[in-house]
C-alpha cells in the first residue's frame, strides 16, 4: 500500500512539474487533442470505406475538393498559424478589446474566401467542357457506361461548387483558435479536429441512413455540417469566455473597413507574403500529385488519400504539435540572438521526432498489409487494401523527411528568413515533377501496375523532401552560427 501511495505521489509531482514546463505542457495538450481528433478521423475513413470503398465516386470527391483544400491549407496552416499569433499580440497592445480585432480579421478572411469561391464557381461554369474532357480520364481502368460518366461529371461540378463552404467555417474557427493560442489557451483549440471529424461522421451516418443526397454530394454535405458545428462551438466558447456583446461584433465589422485597421493589415501582409508564397508552392505540388495520380486509373487517388491519412496521423500528432508549441520560444531566443540555445533546442526536438519517425516508418514497412487489413476489414476489397498498403510503404521516406523539415522551418521563420523555407519547397517541387513523373512512367511501362507506379511517385516526393531538409539544416547551422 505504501508503495502504491508513493508511486501516486510521484506521479502527481511529475504531472505538476510538467505543467510548469510551458512548452512541454502545451505540446502534450496539442498532441492529445490531435490524437483523439485523428482517431475520430480514422472512424470517418472507415465510414468512407464502408459506404464508398475506393473508386470513381470517391476519386471524384477528392479531385473536386482539391482546390478548396489547397485554399484552406494556405489560409489555415500557411498564413493564419504563422502570422496571427504575433499579430493579435500587437493588437492587444494597441486596443483595449482584442475581440474587435479578431472579428475584423474574421470578416476579411470570410470575404476573401467568398470572393474566391465565387470566382471558382464562375470558372467551373465557363470551363465546364474542359472539366468534362479532363474527367473522362476517370475511365482509364474501369469500363463505365456513358450514363455513369455523365453522373460522375455532374457530381464533380456540384461538389466543386459546394467545396468552399466548409472552408469559410474552418477559416473562422482557426482565426478564433489562434486568438486563444495568443492568450496561451491551448485546450479548447486542440479539440477542433475532434469536433470537425465527429460532426462529419454523425452527419454522414444520418444522410446515408435516410438517403439524403448520394455519392460525393453526401460526403461534401457531411463535411459542411462538421465544419459548421466546429465554428459555432469554438466561437460560442470564445465569446462566452470573454463576455463579448453584439456591440463588439458591430465594432469589429466596422473596424475591418477602417483606414486604421488597413494600416495594421499592411503589416500583416508583409509578415505573411513569404509564408504565403512558400506554402502556395507546397500546395501547388500537392495539387500536381492529386491530378497526376488520378490519371493513373480508378481508385489510385482514393488509395493515396487513405495512405496519406495514416502517414499524417503520426506527423500531426507528434511532430507538428511539438513544433507549434516550441515556435514562440524559439522566436524569443532568435530575437535575443541566442543561436546556440536555438540550435540545441532544435536538435533535441529533431532527435525525438526522427527516432519516432524511424520507428513508425519501420513498423509501417513491416506491417502495412496488417494495419490496412485491421483498419478496413470487411470494408474494402483485397485490391483496394493492396493499393493503400503499397503507397503507404513507399511514403515512409517522405514521412521521415517531413519529420525533419517541419521543425527546421520554424527556426528559419523565427529568424525572419522564410525565403529558405520557400527554396526548400521549390527543391521538393522539382523532384516531385521531374523525378516523380519519370519514375511513374518507367515503372508503369515495365510492370503495368498503377498502384506500384503511384508508390514510386511517392518515393520520388520523399527524395525531394530529403534533399530539401538537408538544405534547410545547412541554413539553420549558418543562422545559429554553430
Amino acid at each position: 500500500m505504501k508503495d502504491q501511495a508513493s508511486f501516486k505521489k510521484q506521479l502527481i509531482t511529475a504531472f505538476k512539474n510538467l505543467k510548469k514546463r510551458k512548452v512541454a505542457w502545451a505540446s502534450l495538450i496539442l498532441a492529445f487533442g490531435l490524437l483523439i481528433g485523428k482517431l475520430a478521423g480514422l472512424i470517418k475513413l472507415r465510414m468512407f470505406a464502408h459506404y464508398f470503398g475506393i473508386g470513381p465516386a470517391l476519386d471524384v470527391f477528392f479531385a473536386a475538393t482539391t482546390i478548396a483544400d489547397v485554399w484552406a491549407q494556405i489560409l489555415i496552416t500557411g498564413v493564419i498559424y504563422m502570422v496571427l499569433v504575433p499579430f493579435f499580440s500587437k493588437l492587444a497592445k494597441k486596443r483595449k478589446d482584442l475581440l474587435e480585432g479578431v472579428v475584423a480579421v474574421n470578416t476579411l478572411f470570410v470575404l476573401i474566401t467568398l470572393i474566391v469561391w465565387g470566382l471558382g464557381v464562375l470558372l467551373v461554369s465557363l470551363g465546364t467542357q474542359v472539366l468534362i474532357e479532363s474527367l473522362s480520364r476517370f475511365n482509364v481502368s474501369v469500363a463505365l457506361t456513358s450514363a455513369d460518366l455523365k453522373t460522375y461529371q455532374g457530381w464533380f461540378i456540384s461538389v466543386f461548387r459546394l467545396s468552399f463552404i466548409p472552408v469559410i467555417f474552418l477559416v473562422t474557427t482557426n482565426v478564433w483558435a489562434m486568438f486563444l493560442h495568443s492568450l496561451r489557451k491551448f485546450t479548447v483549440p486542440s479539440l477542433i479536429t475532434l469536433i470537425f471529424n465527429l460532426g462529419t461522421v454523425i452527419a454522414l451516418f444520418i444522410f446515408h441512413r435516410y438517403h439524403i443526397s448520394e455519392g460525393p454530394i453526401m460526403i461534401i454535405n457531411s463535411v459542411i455540417f462538421g465544419a459548421f458545428v466546429t465554428a459555432v462551438l469554438i466561437v460560442t466558447y470564445s465569446v462566452k469566455q470573454y463576455k463579448a456583446s453584439s456591440a463588439v461584433f458591430l465594432k469589429g465589422i466596422k473596424l475591418a473597413f477602417s483606414k486604421e485597421f488597413f494600416e495594421d493589415l499592411i503589416d500583416l501582409f508583409r509578415a505573411s507574403i513569404v509564408r504565403f508564397t512558400e506554402f502556395l508552392t507546397s500546395q501547388l505540388g500537392y495539387m500536381f500529385s492529386v491530378f497526376w495520380l488520378v490519371n493513373l486509373g480508378s481508385g489510385i487517388l482514393s488509395g493515396y488519400k487513405y495512405a496519406e491519412t495514416l502517414r499524417l496521423l503520426f506527423l500531426q500528432i507528434f511532430v507538428l504539435s511539438a513544433a507549434q508549441a516550441l515556435f514562440p520560444y524559439i522566436s524569443d531566443l532568435a530575437v535575443k540572438n541566442e543561436g546556440k540555445q536555438v540550435f540545441e533546442k532544435t536538435i533535441k526536438l529533431l532527435k525525438i521526432t526522427l527516432l519516432l519517425a524511424l520507428i513508425v516508418g519501420i513498423f509501417y514497412m513491416l506491417f502495412a498489409d496488417l494495419i490496412v487489413s485491421l483498419l478496413f476489414d470487411g470494408n474494402l476489397s483485397l485490391k483496394a487494401k493492396t493499393y493503400i498498403s503499397t503507397i503507404l510503404v513507399f511514403s515512409v521516406l517522405l514521412m521521415v523527411a517531413q519529420a525533419t523539415i517541419i521543425p527546421l522551418k520554424r527556426v528559419v521563420y523565427a529568424y525572419n528568413k522564410g525565403k529558405y523555407a520557400l527554396y526548400s519547397e521549390i527543391i521538393a517541387m522539382v523532384f516531385r515533377v521531374f523525378l516523380g513523373v519519370a519514375l511513374t512512367l518507367l515503372i508503369l511501362s515495365k510492370t503495368g501496375l498503377n498502384h506500384v507506379a503511384a508508390g514510386y511517385y511517392m518515393l520520388a516526393v520523399g527524395v525531394g523532401y530529403s534533399v530539401a531538409s538537408v538544405f534547410l539544416l545547412y541554413k539553420v547551422l549558418k543562422l545559429t552560427k554553430w
